[in-house]
């Protein structure tokens, strides 16, 4: 299935807002992937804000990457983020990340695969839990992020247990 995006220049809670998320967003979705973009890269448009899509990838990054010109791609683009994007649609994440000169936790959907994936080179924060039911999974940069959530809906997490990948560990989560 084809991912329905919406992003904007905005705070959270104004694009939470708006129609588009409320109608396309909460009714159908099983996954949501969210990301705040402090732009090092690239002007502050809604073109560069995240997630970028690529044919099948569409992936959020957080950090920043000190250049892009060895990433596996033809083409460049004015982010480093949607760059990334590209070269794991046409070369992989294994070539990609290989070639990565900076600070990245990459999070995308692979809709060929049916996949989540996650990865981190411990540079930038990320962490995650899961739910006491194993129904959902969340992420965030810091754990006080993914407590404070959870503590606010009255979520117990599993084992009040945070988790954080290790370096260079590819995590991929299948859906059927």
């Amino acid at each position: 299935a084809s991912p329905n995006i919406i992003k904007d220049v905005c705070l959270p809670l104004e694009l939470i807002n708006t129609v588009d998320y409320q109608t396309e967003v909460v009714d159908e979705n099983r996954l949501m992937i969210g990301h705040n973009r402090w732009a090092t890269k690239g002007a502050v448009t809604k073109e560069n804000a995240h997630p970028f899509e690529a044919d099948h990838i569409c992936l959020t990054h957080n950090g920043t990457l000190y250049s892009t010109y060895s990433l596996p791609t033809k083409k460049k683009f004015e982010t480093d983020s949607e760059t990334i994007t590209n070269a794991i649609r046409e070369s992989g994440i294994d070539k990609t990340w290989k070639k990565l000169d900076g600070a990245a936790v990459l999070v995308w959907w692979d809709g060929k695969r049916q996949a989540l994936n996650i990865i981190s080179n411990e540079k930038r924060p990320f962490h995650w839990a899961w739910t006491e039911d194993e129904s959902t999974f969340i992420w965030a940069s810091e754990a006080w992020m993914i407590r404070g959530a959870a503590s606010r809906r009255g979520i117990k997490l599993k084992d009040d247990q945070i988790w954080f990948p290790p370096k260079n560990s590819l995590y991929t989560f299948t859906f059927k």
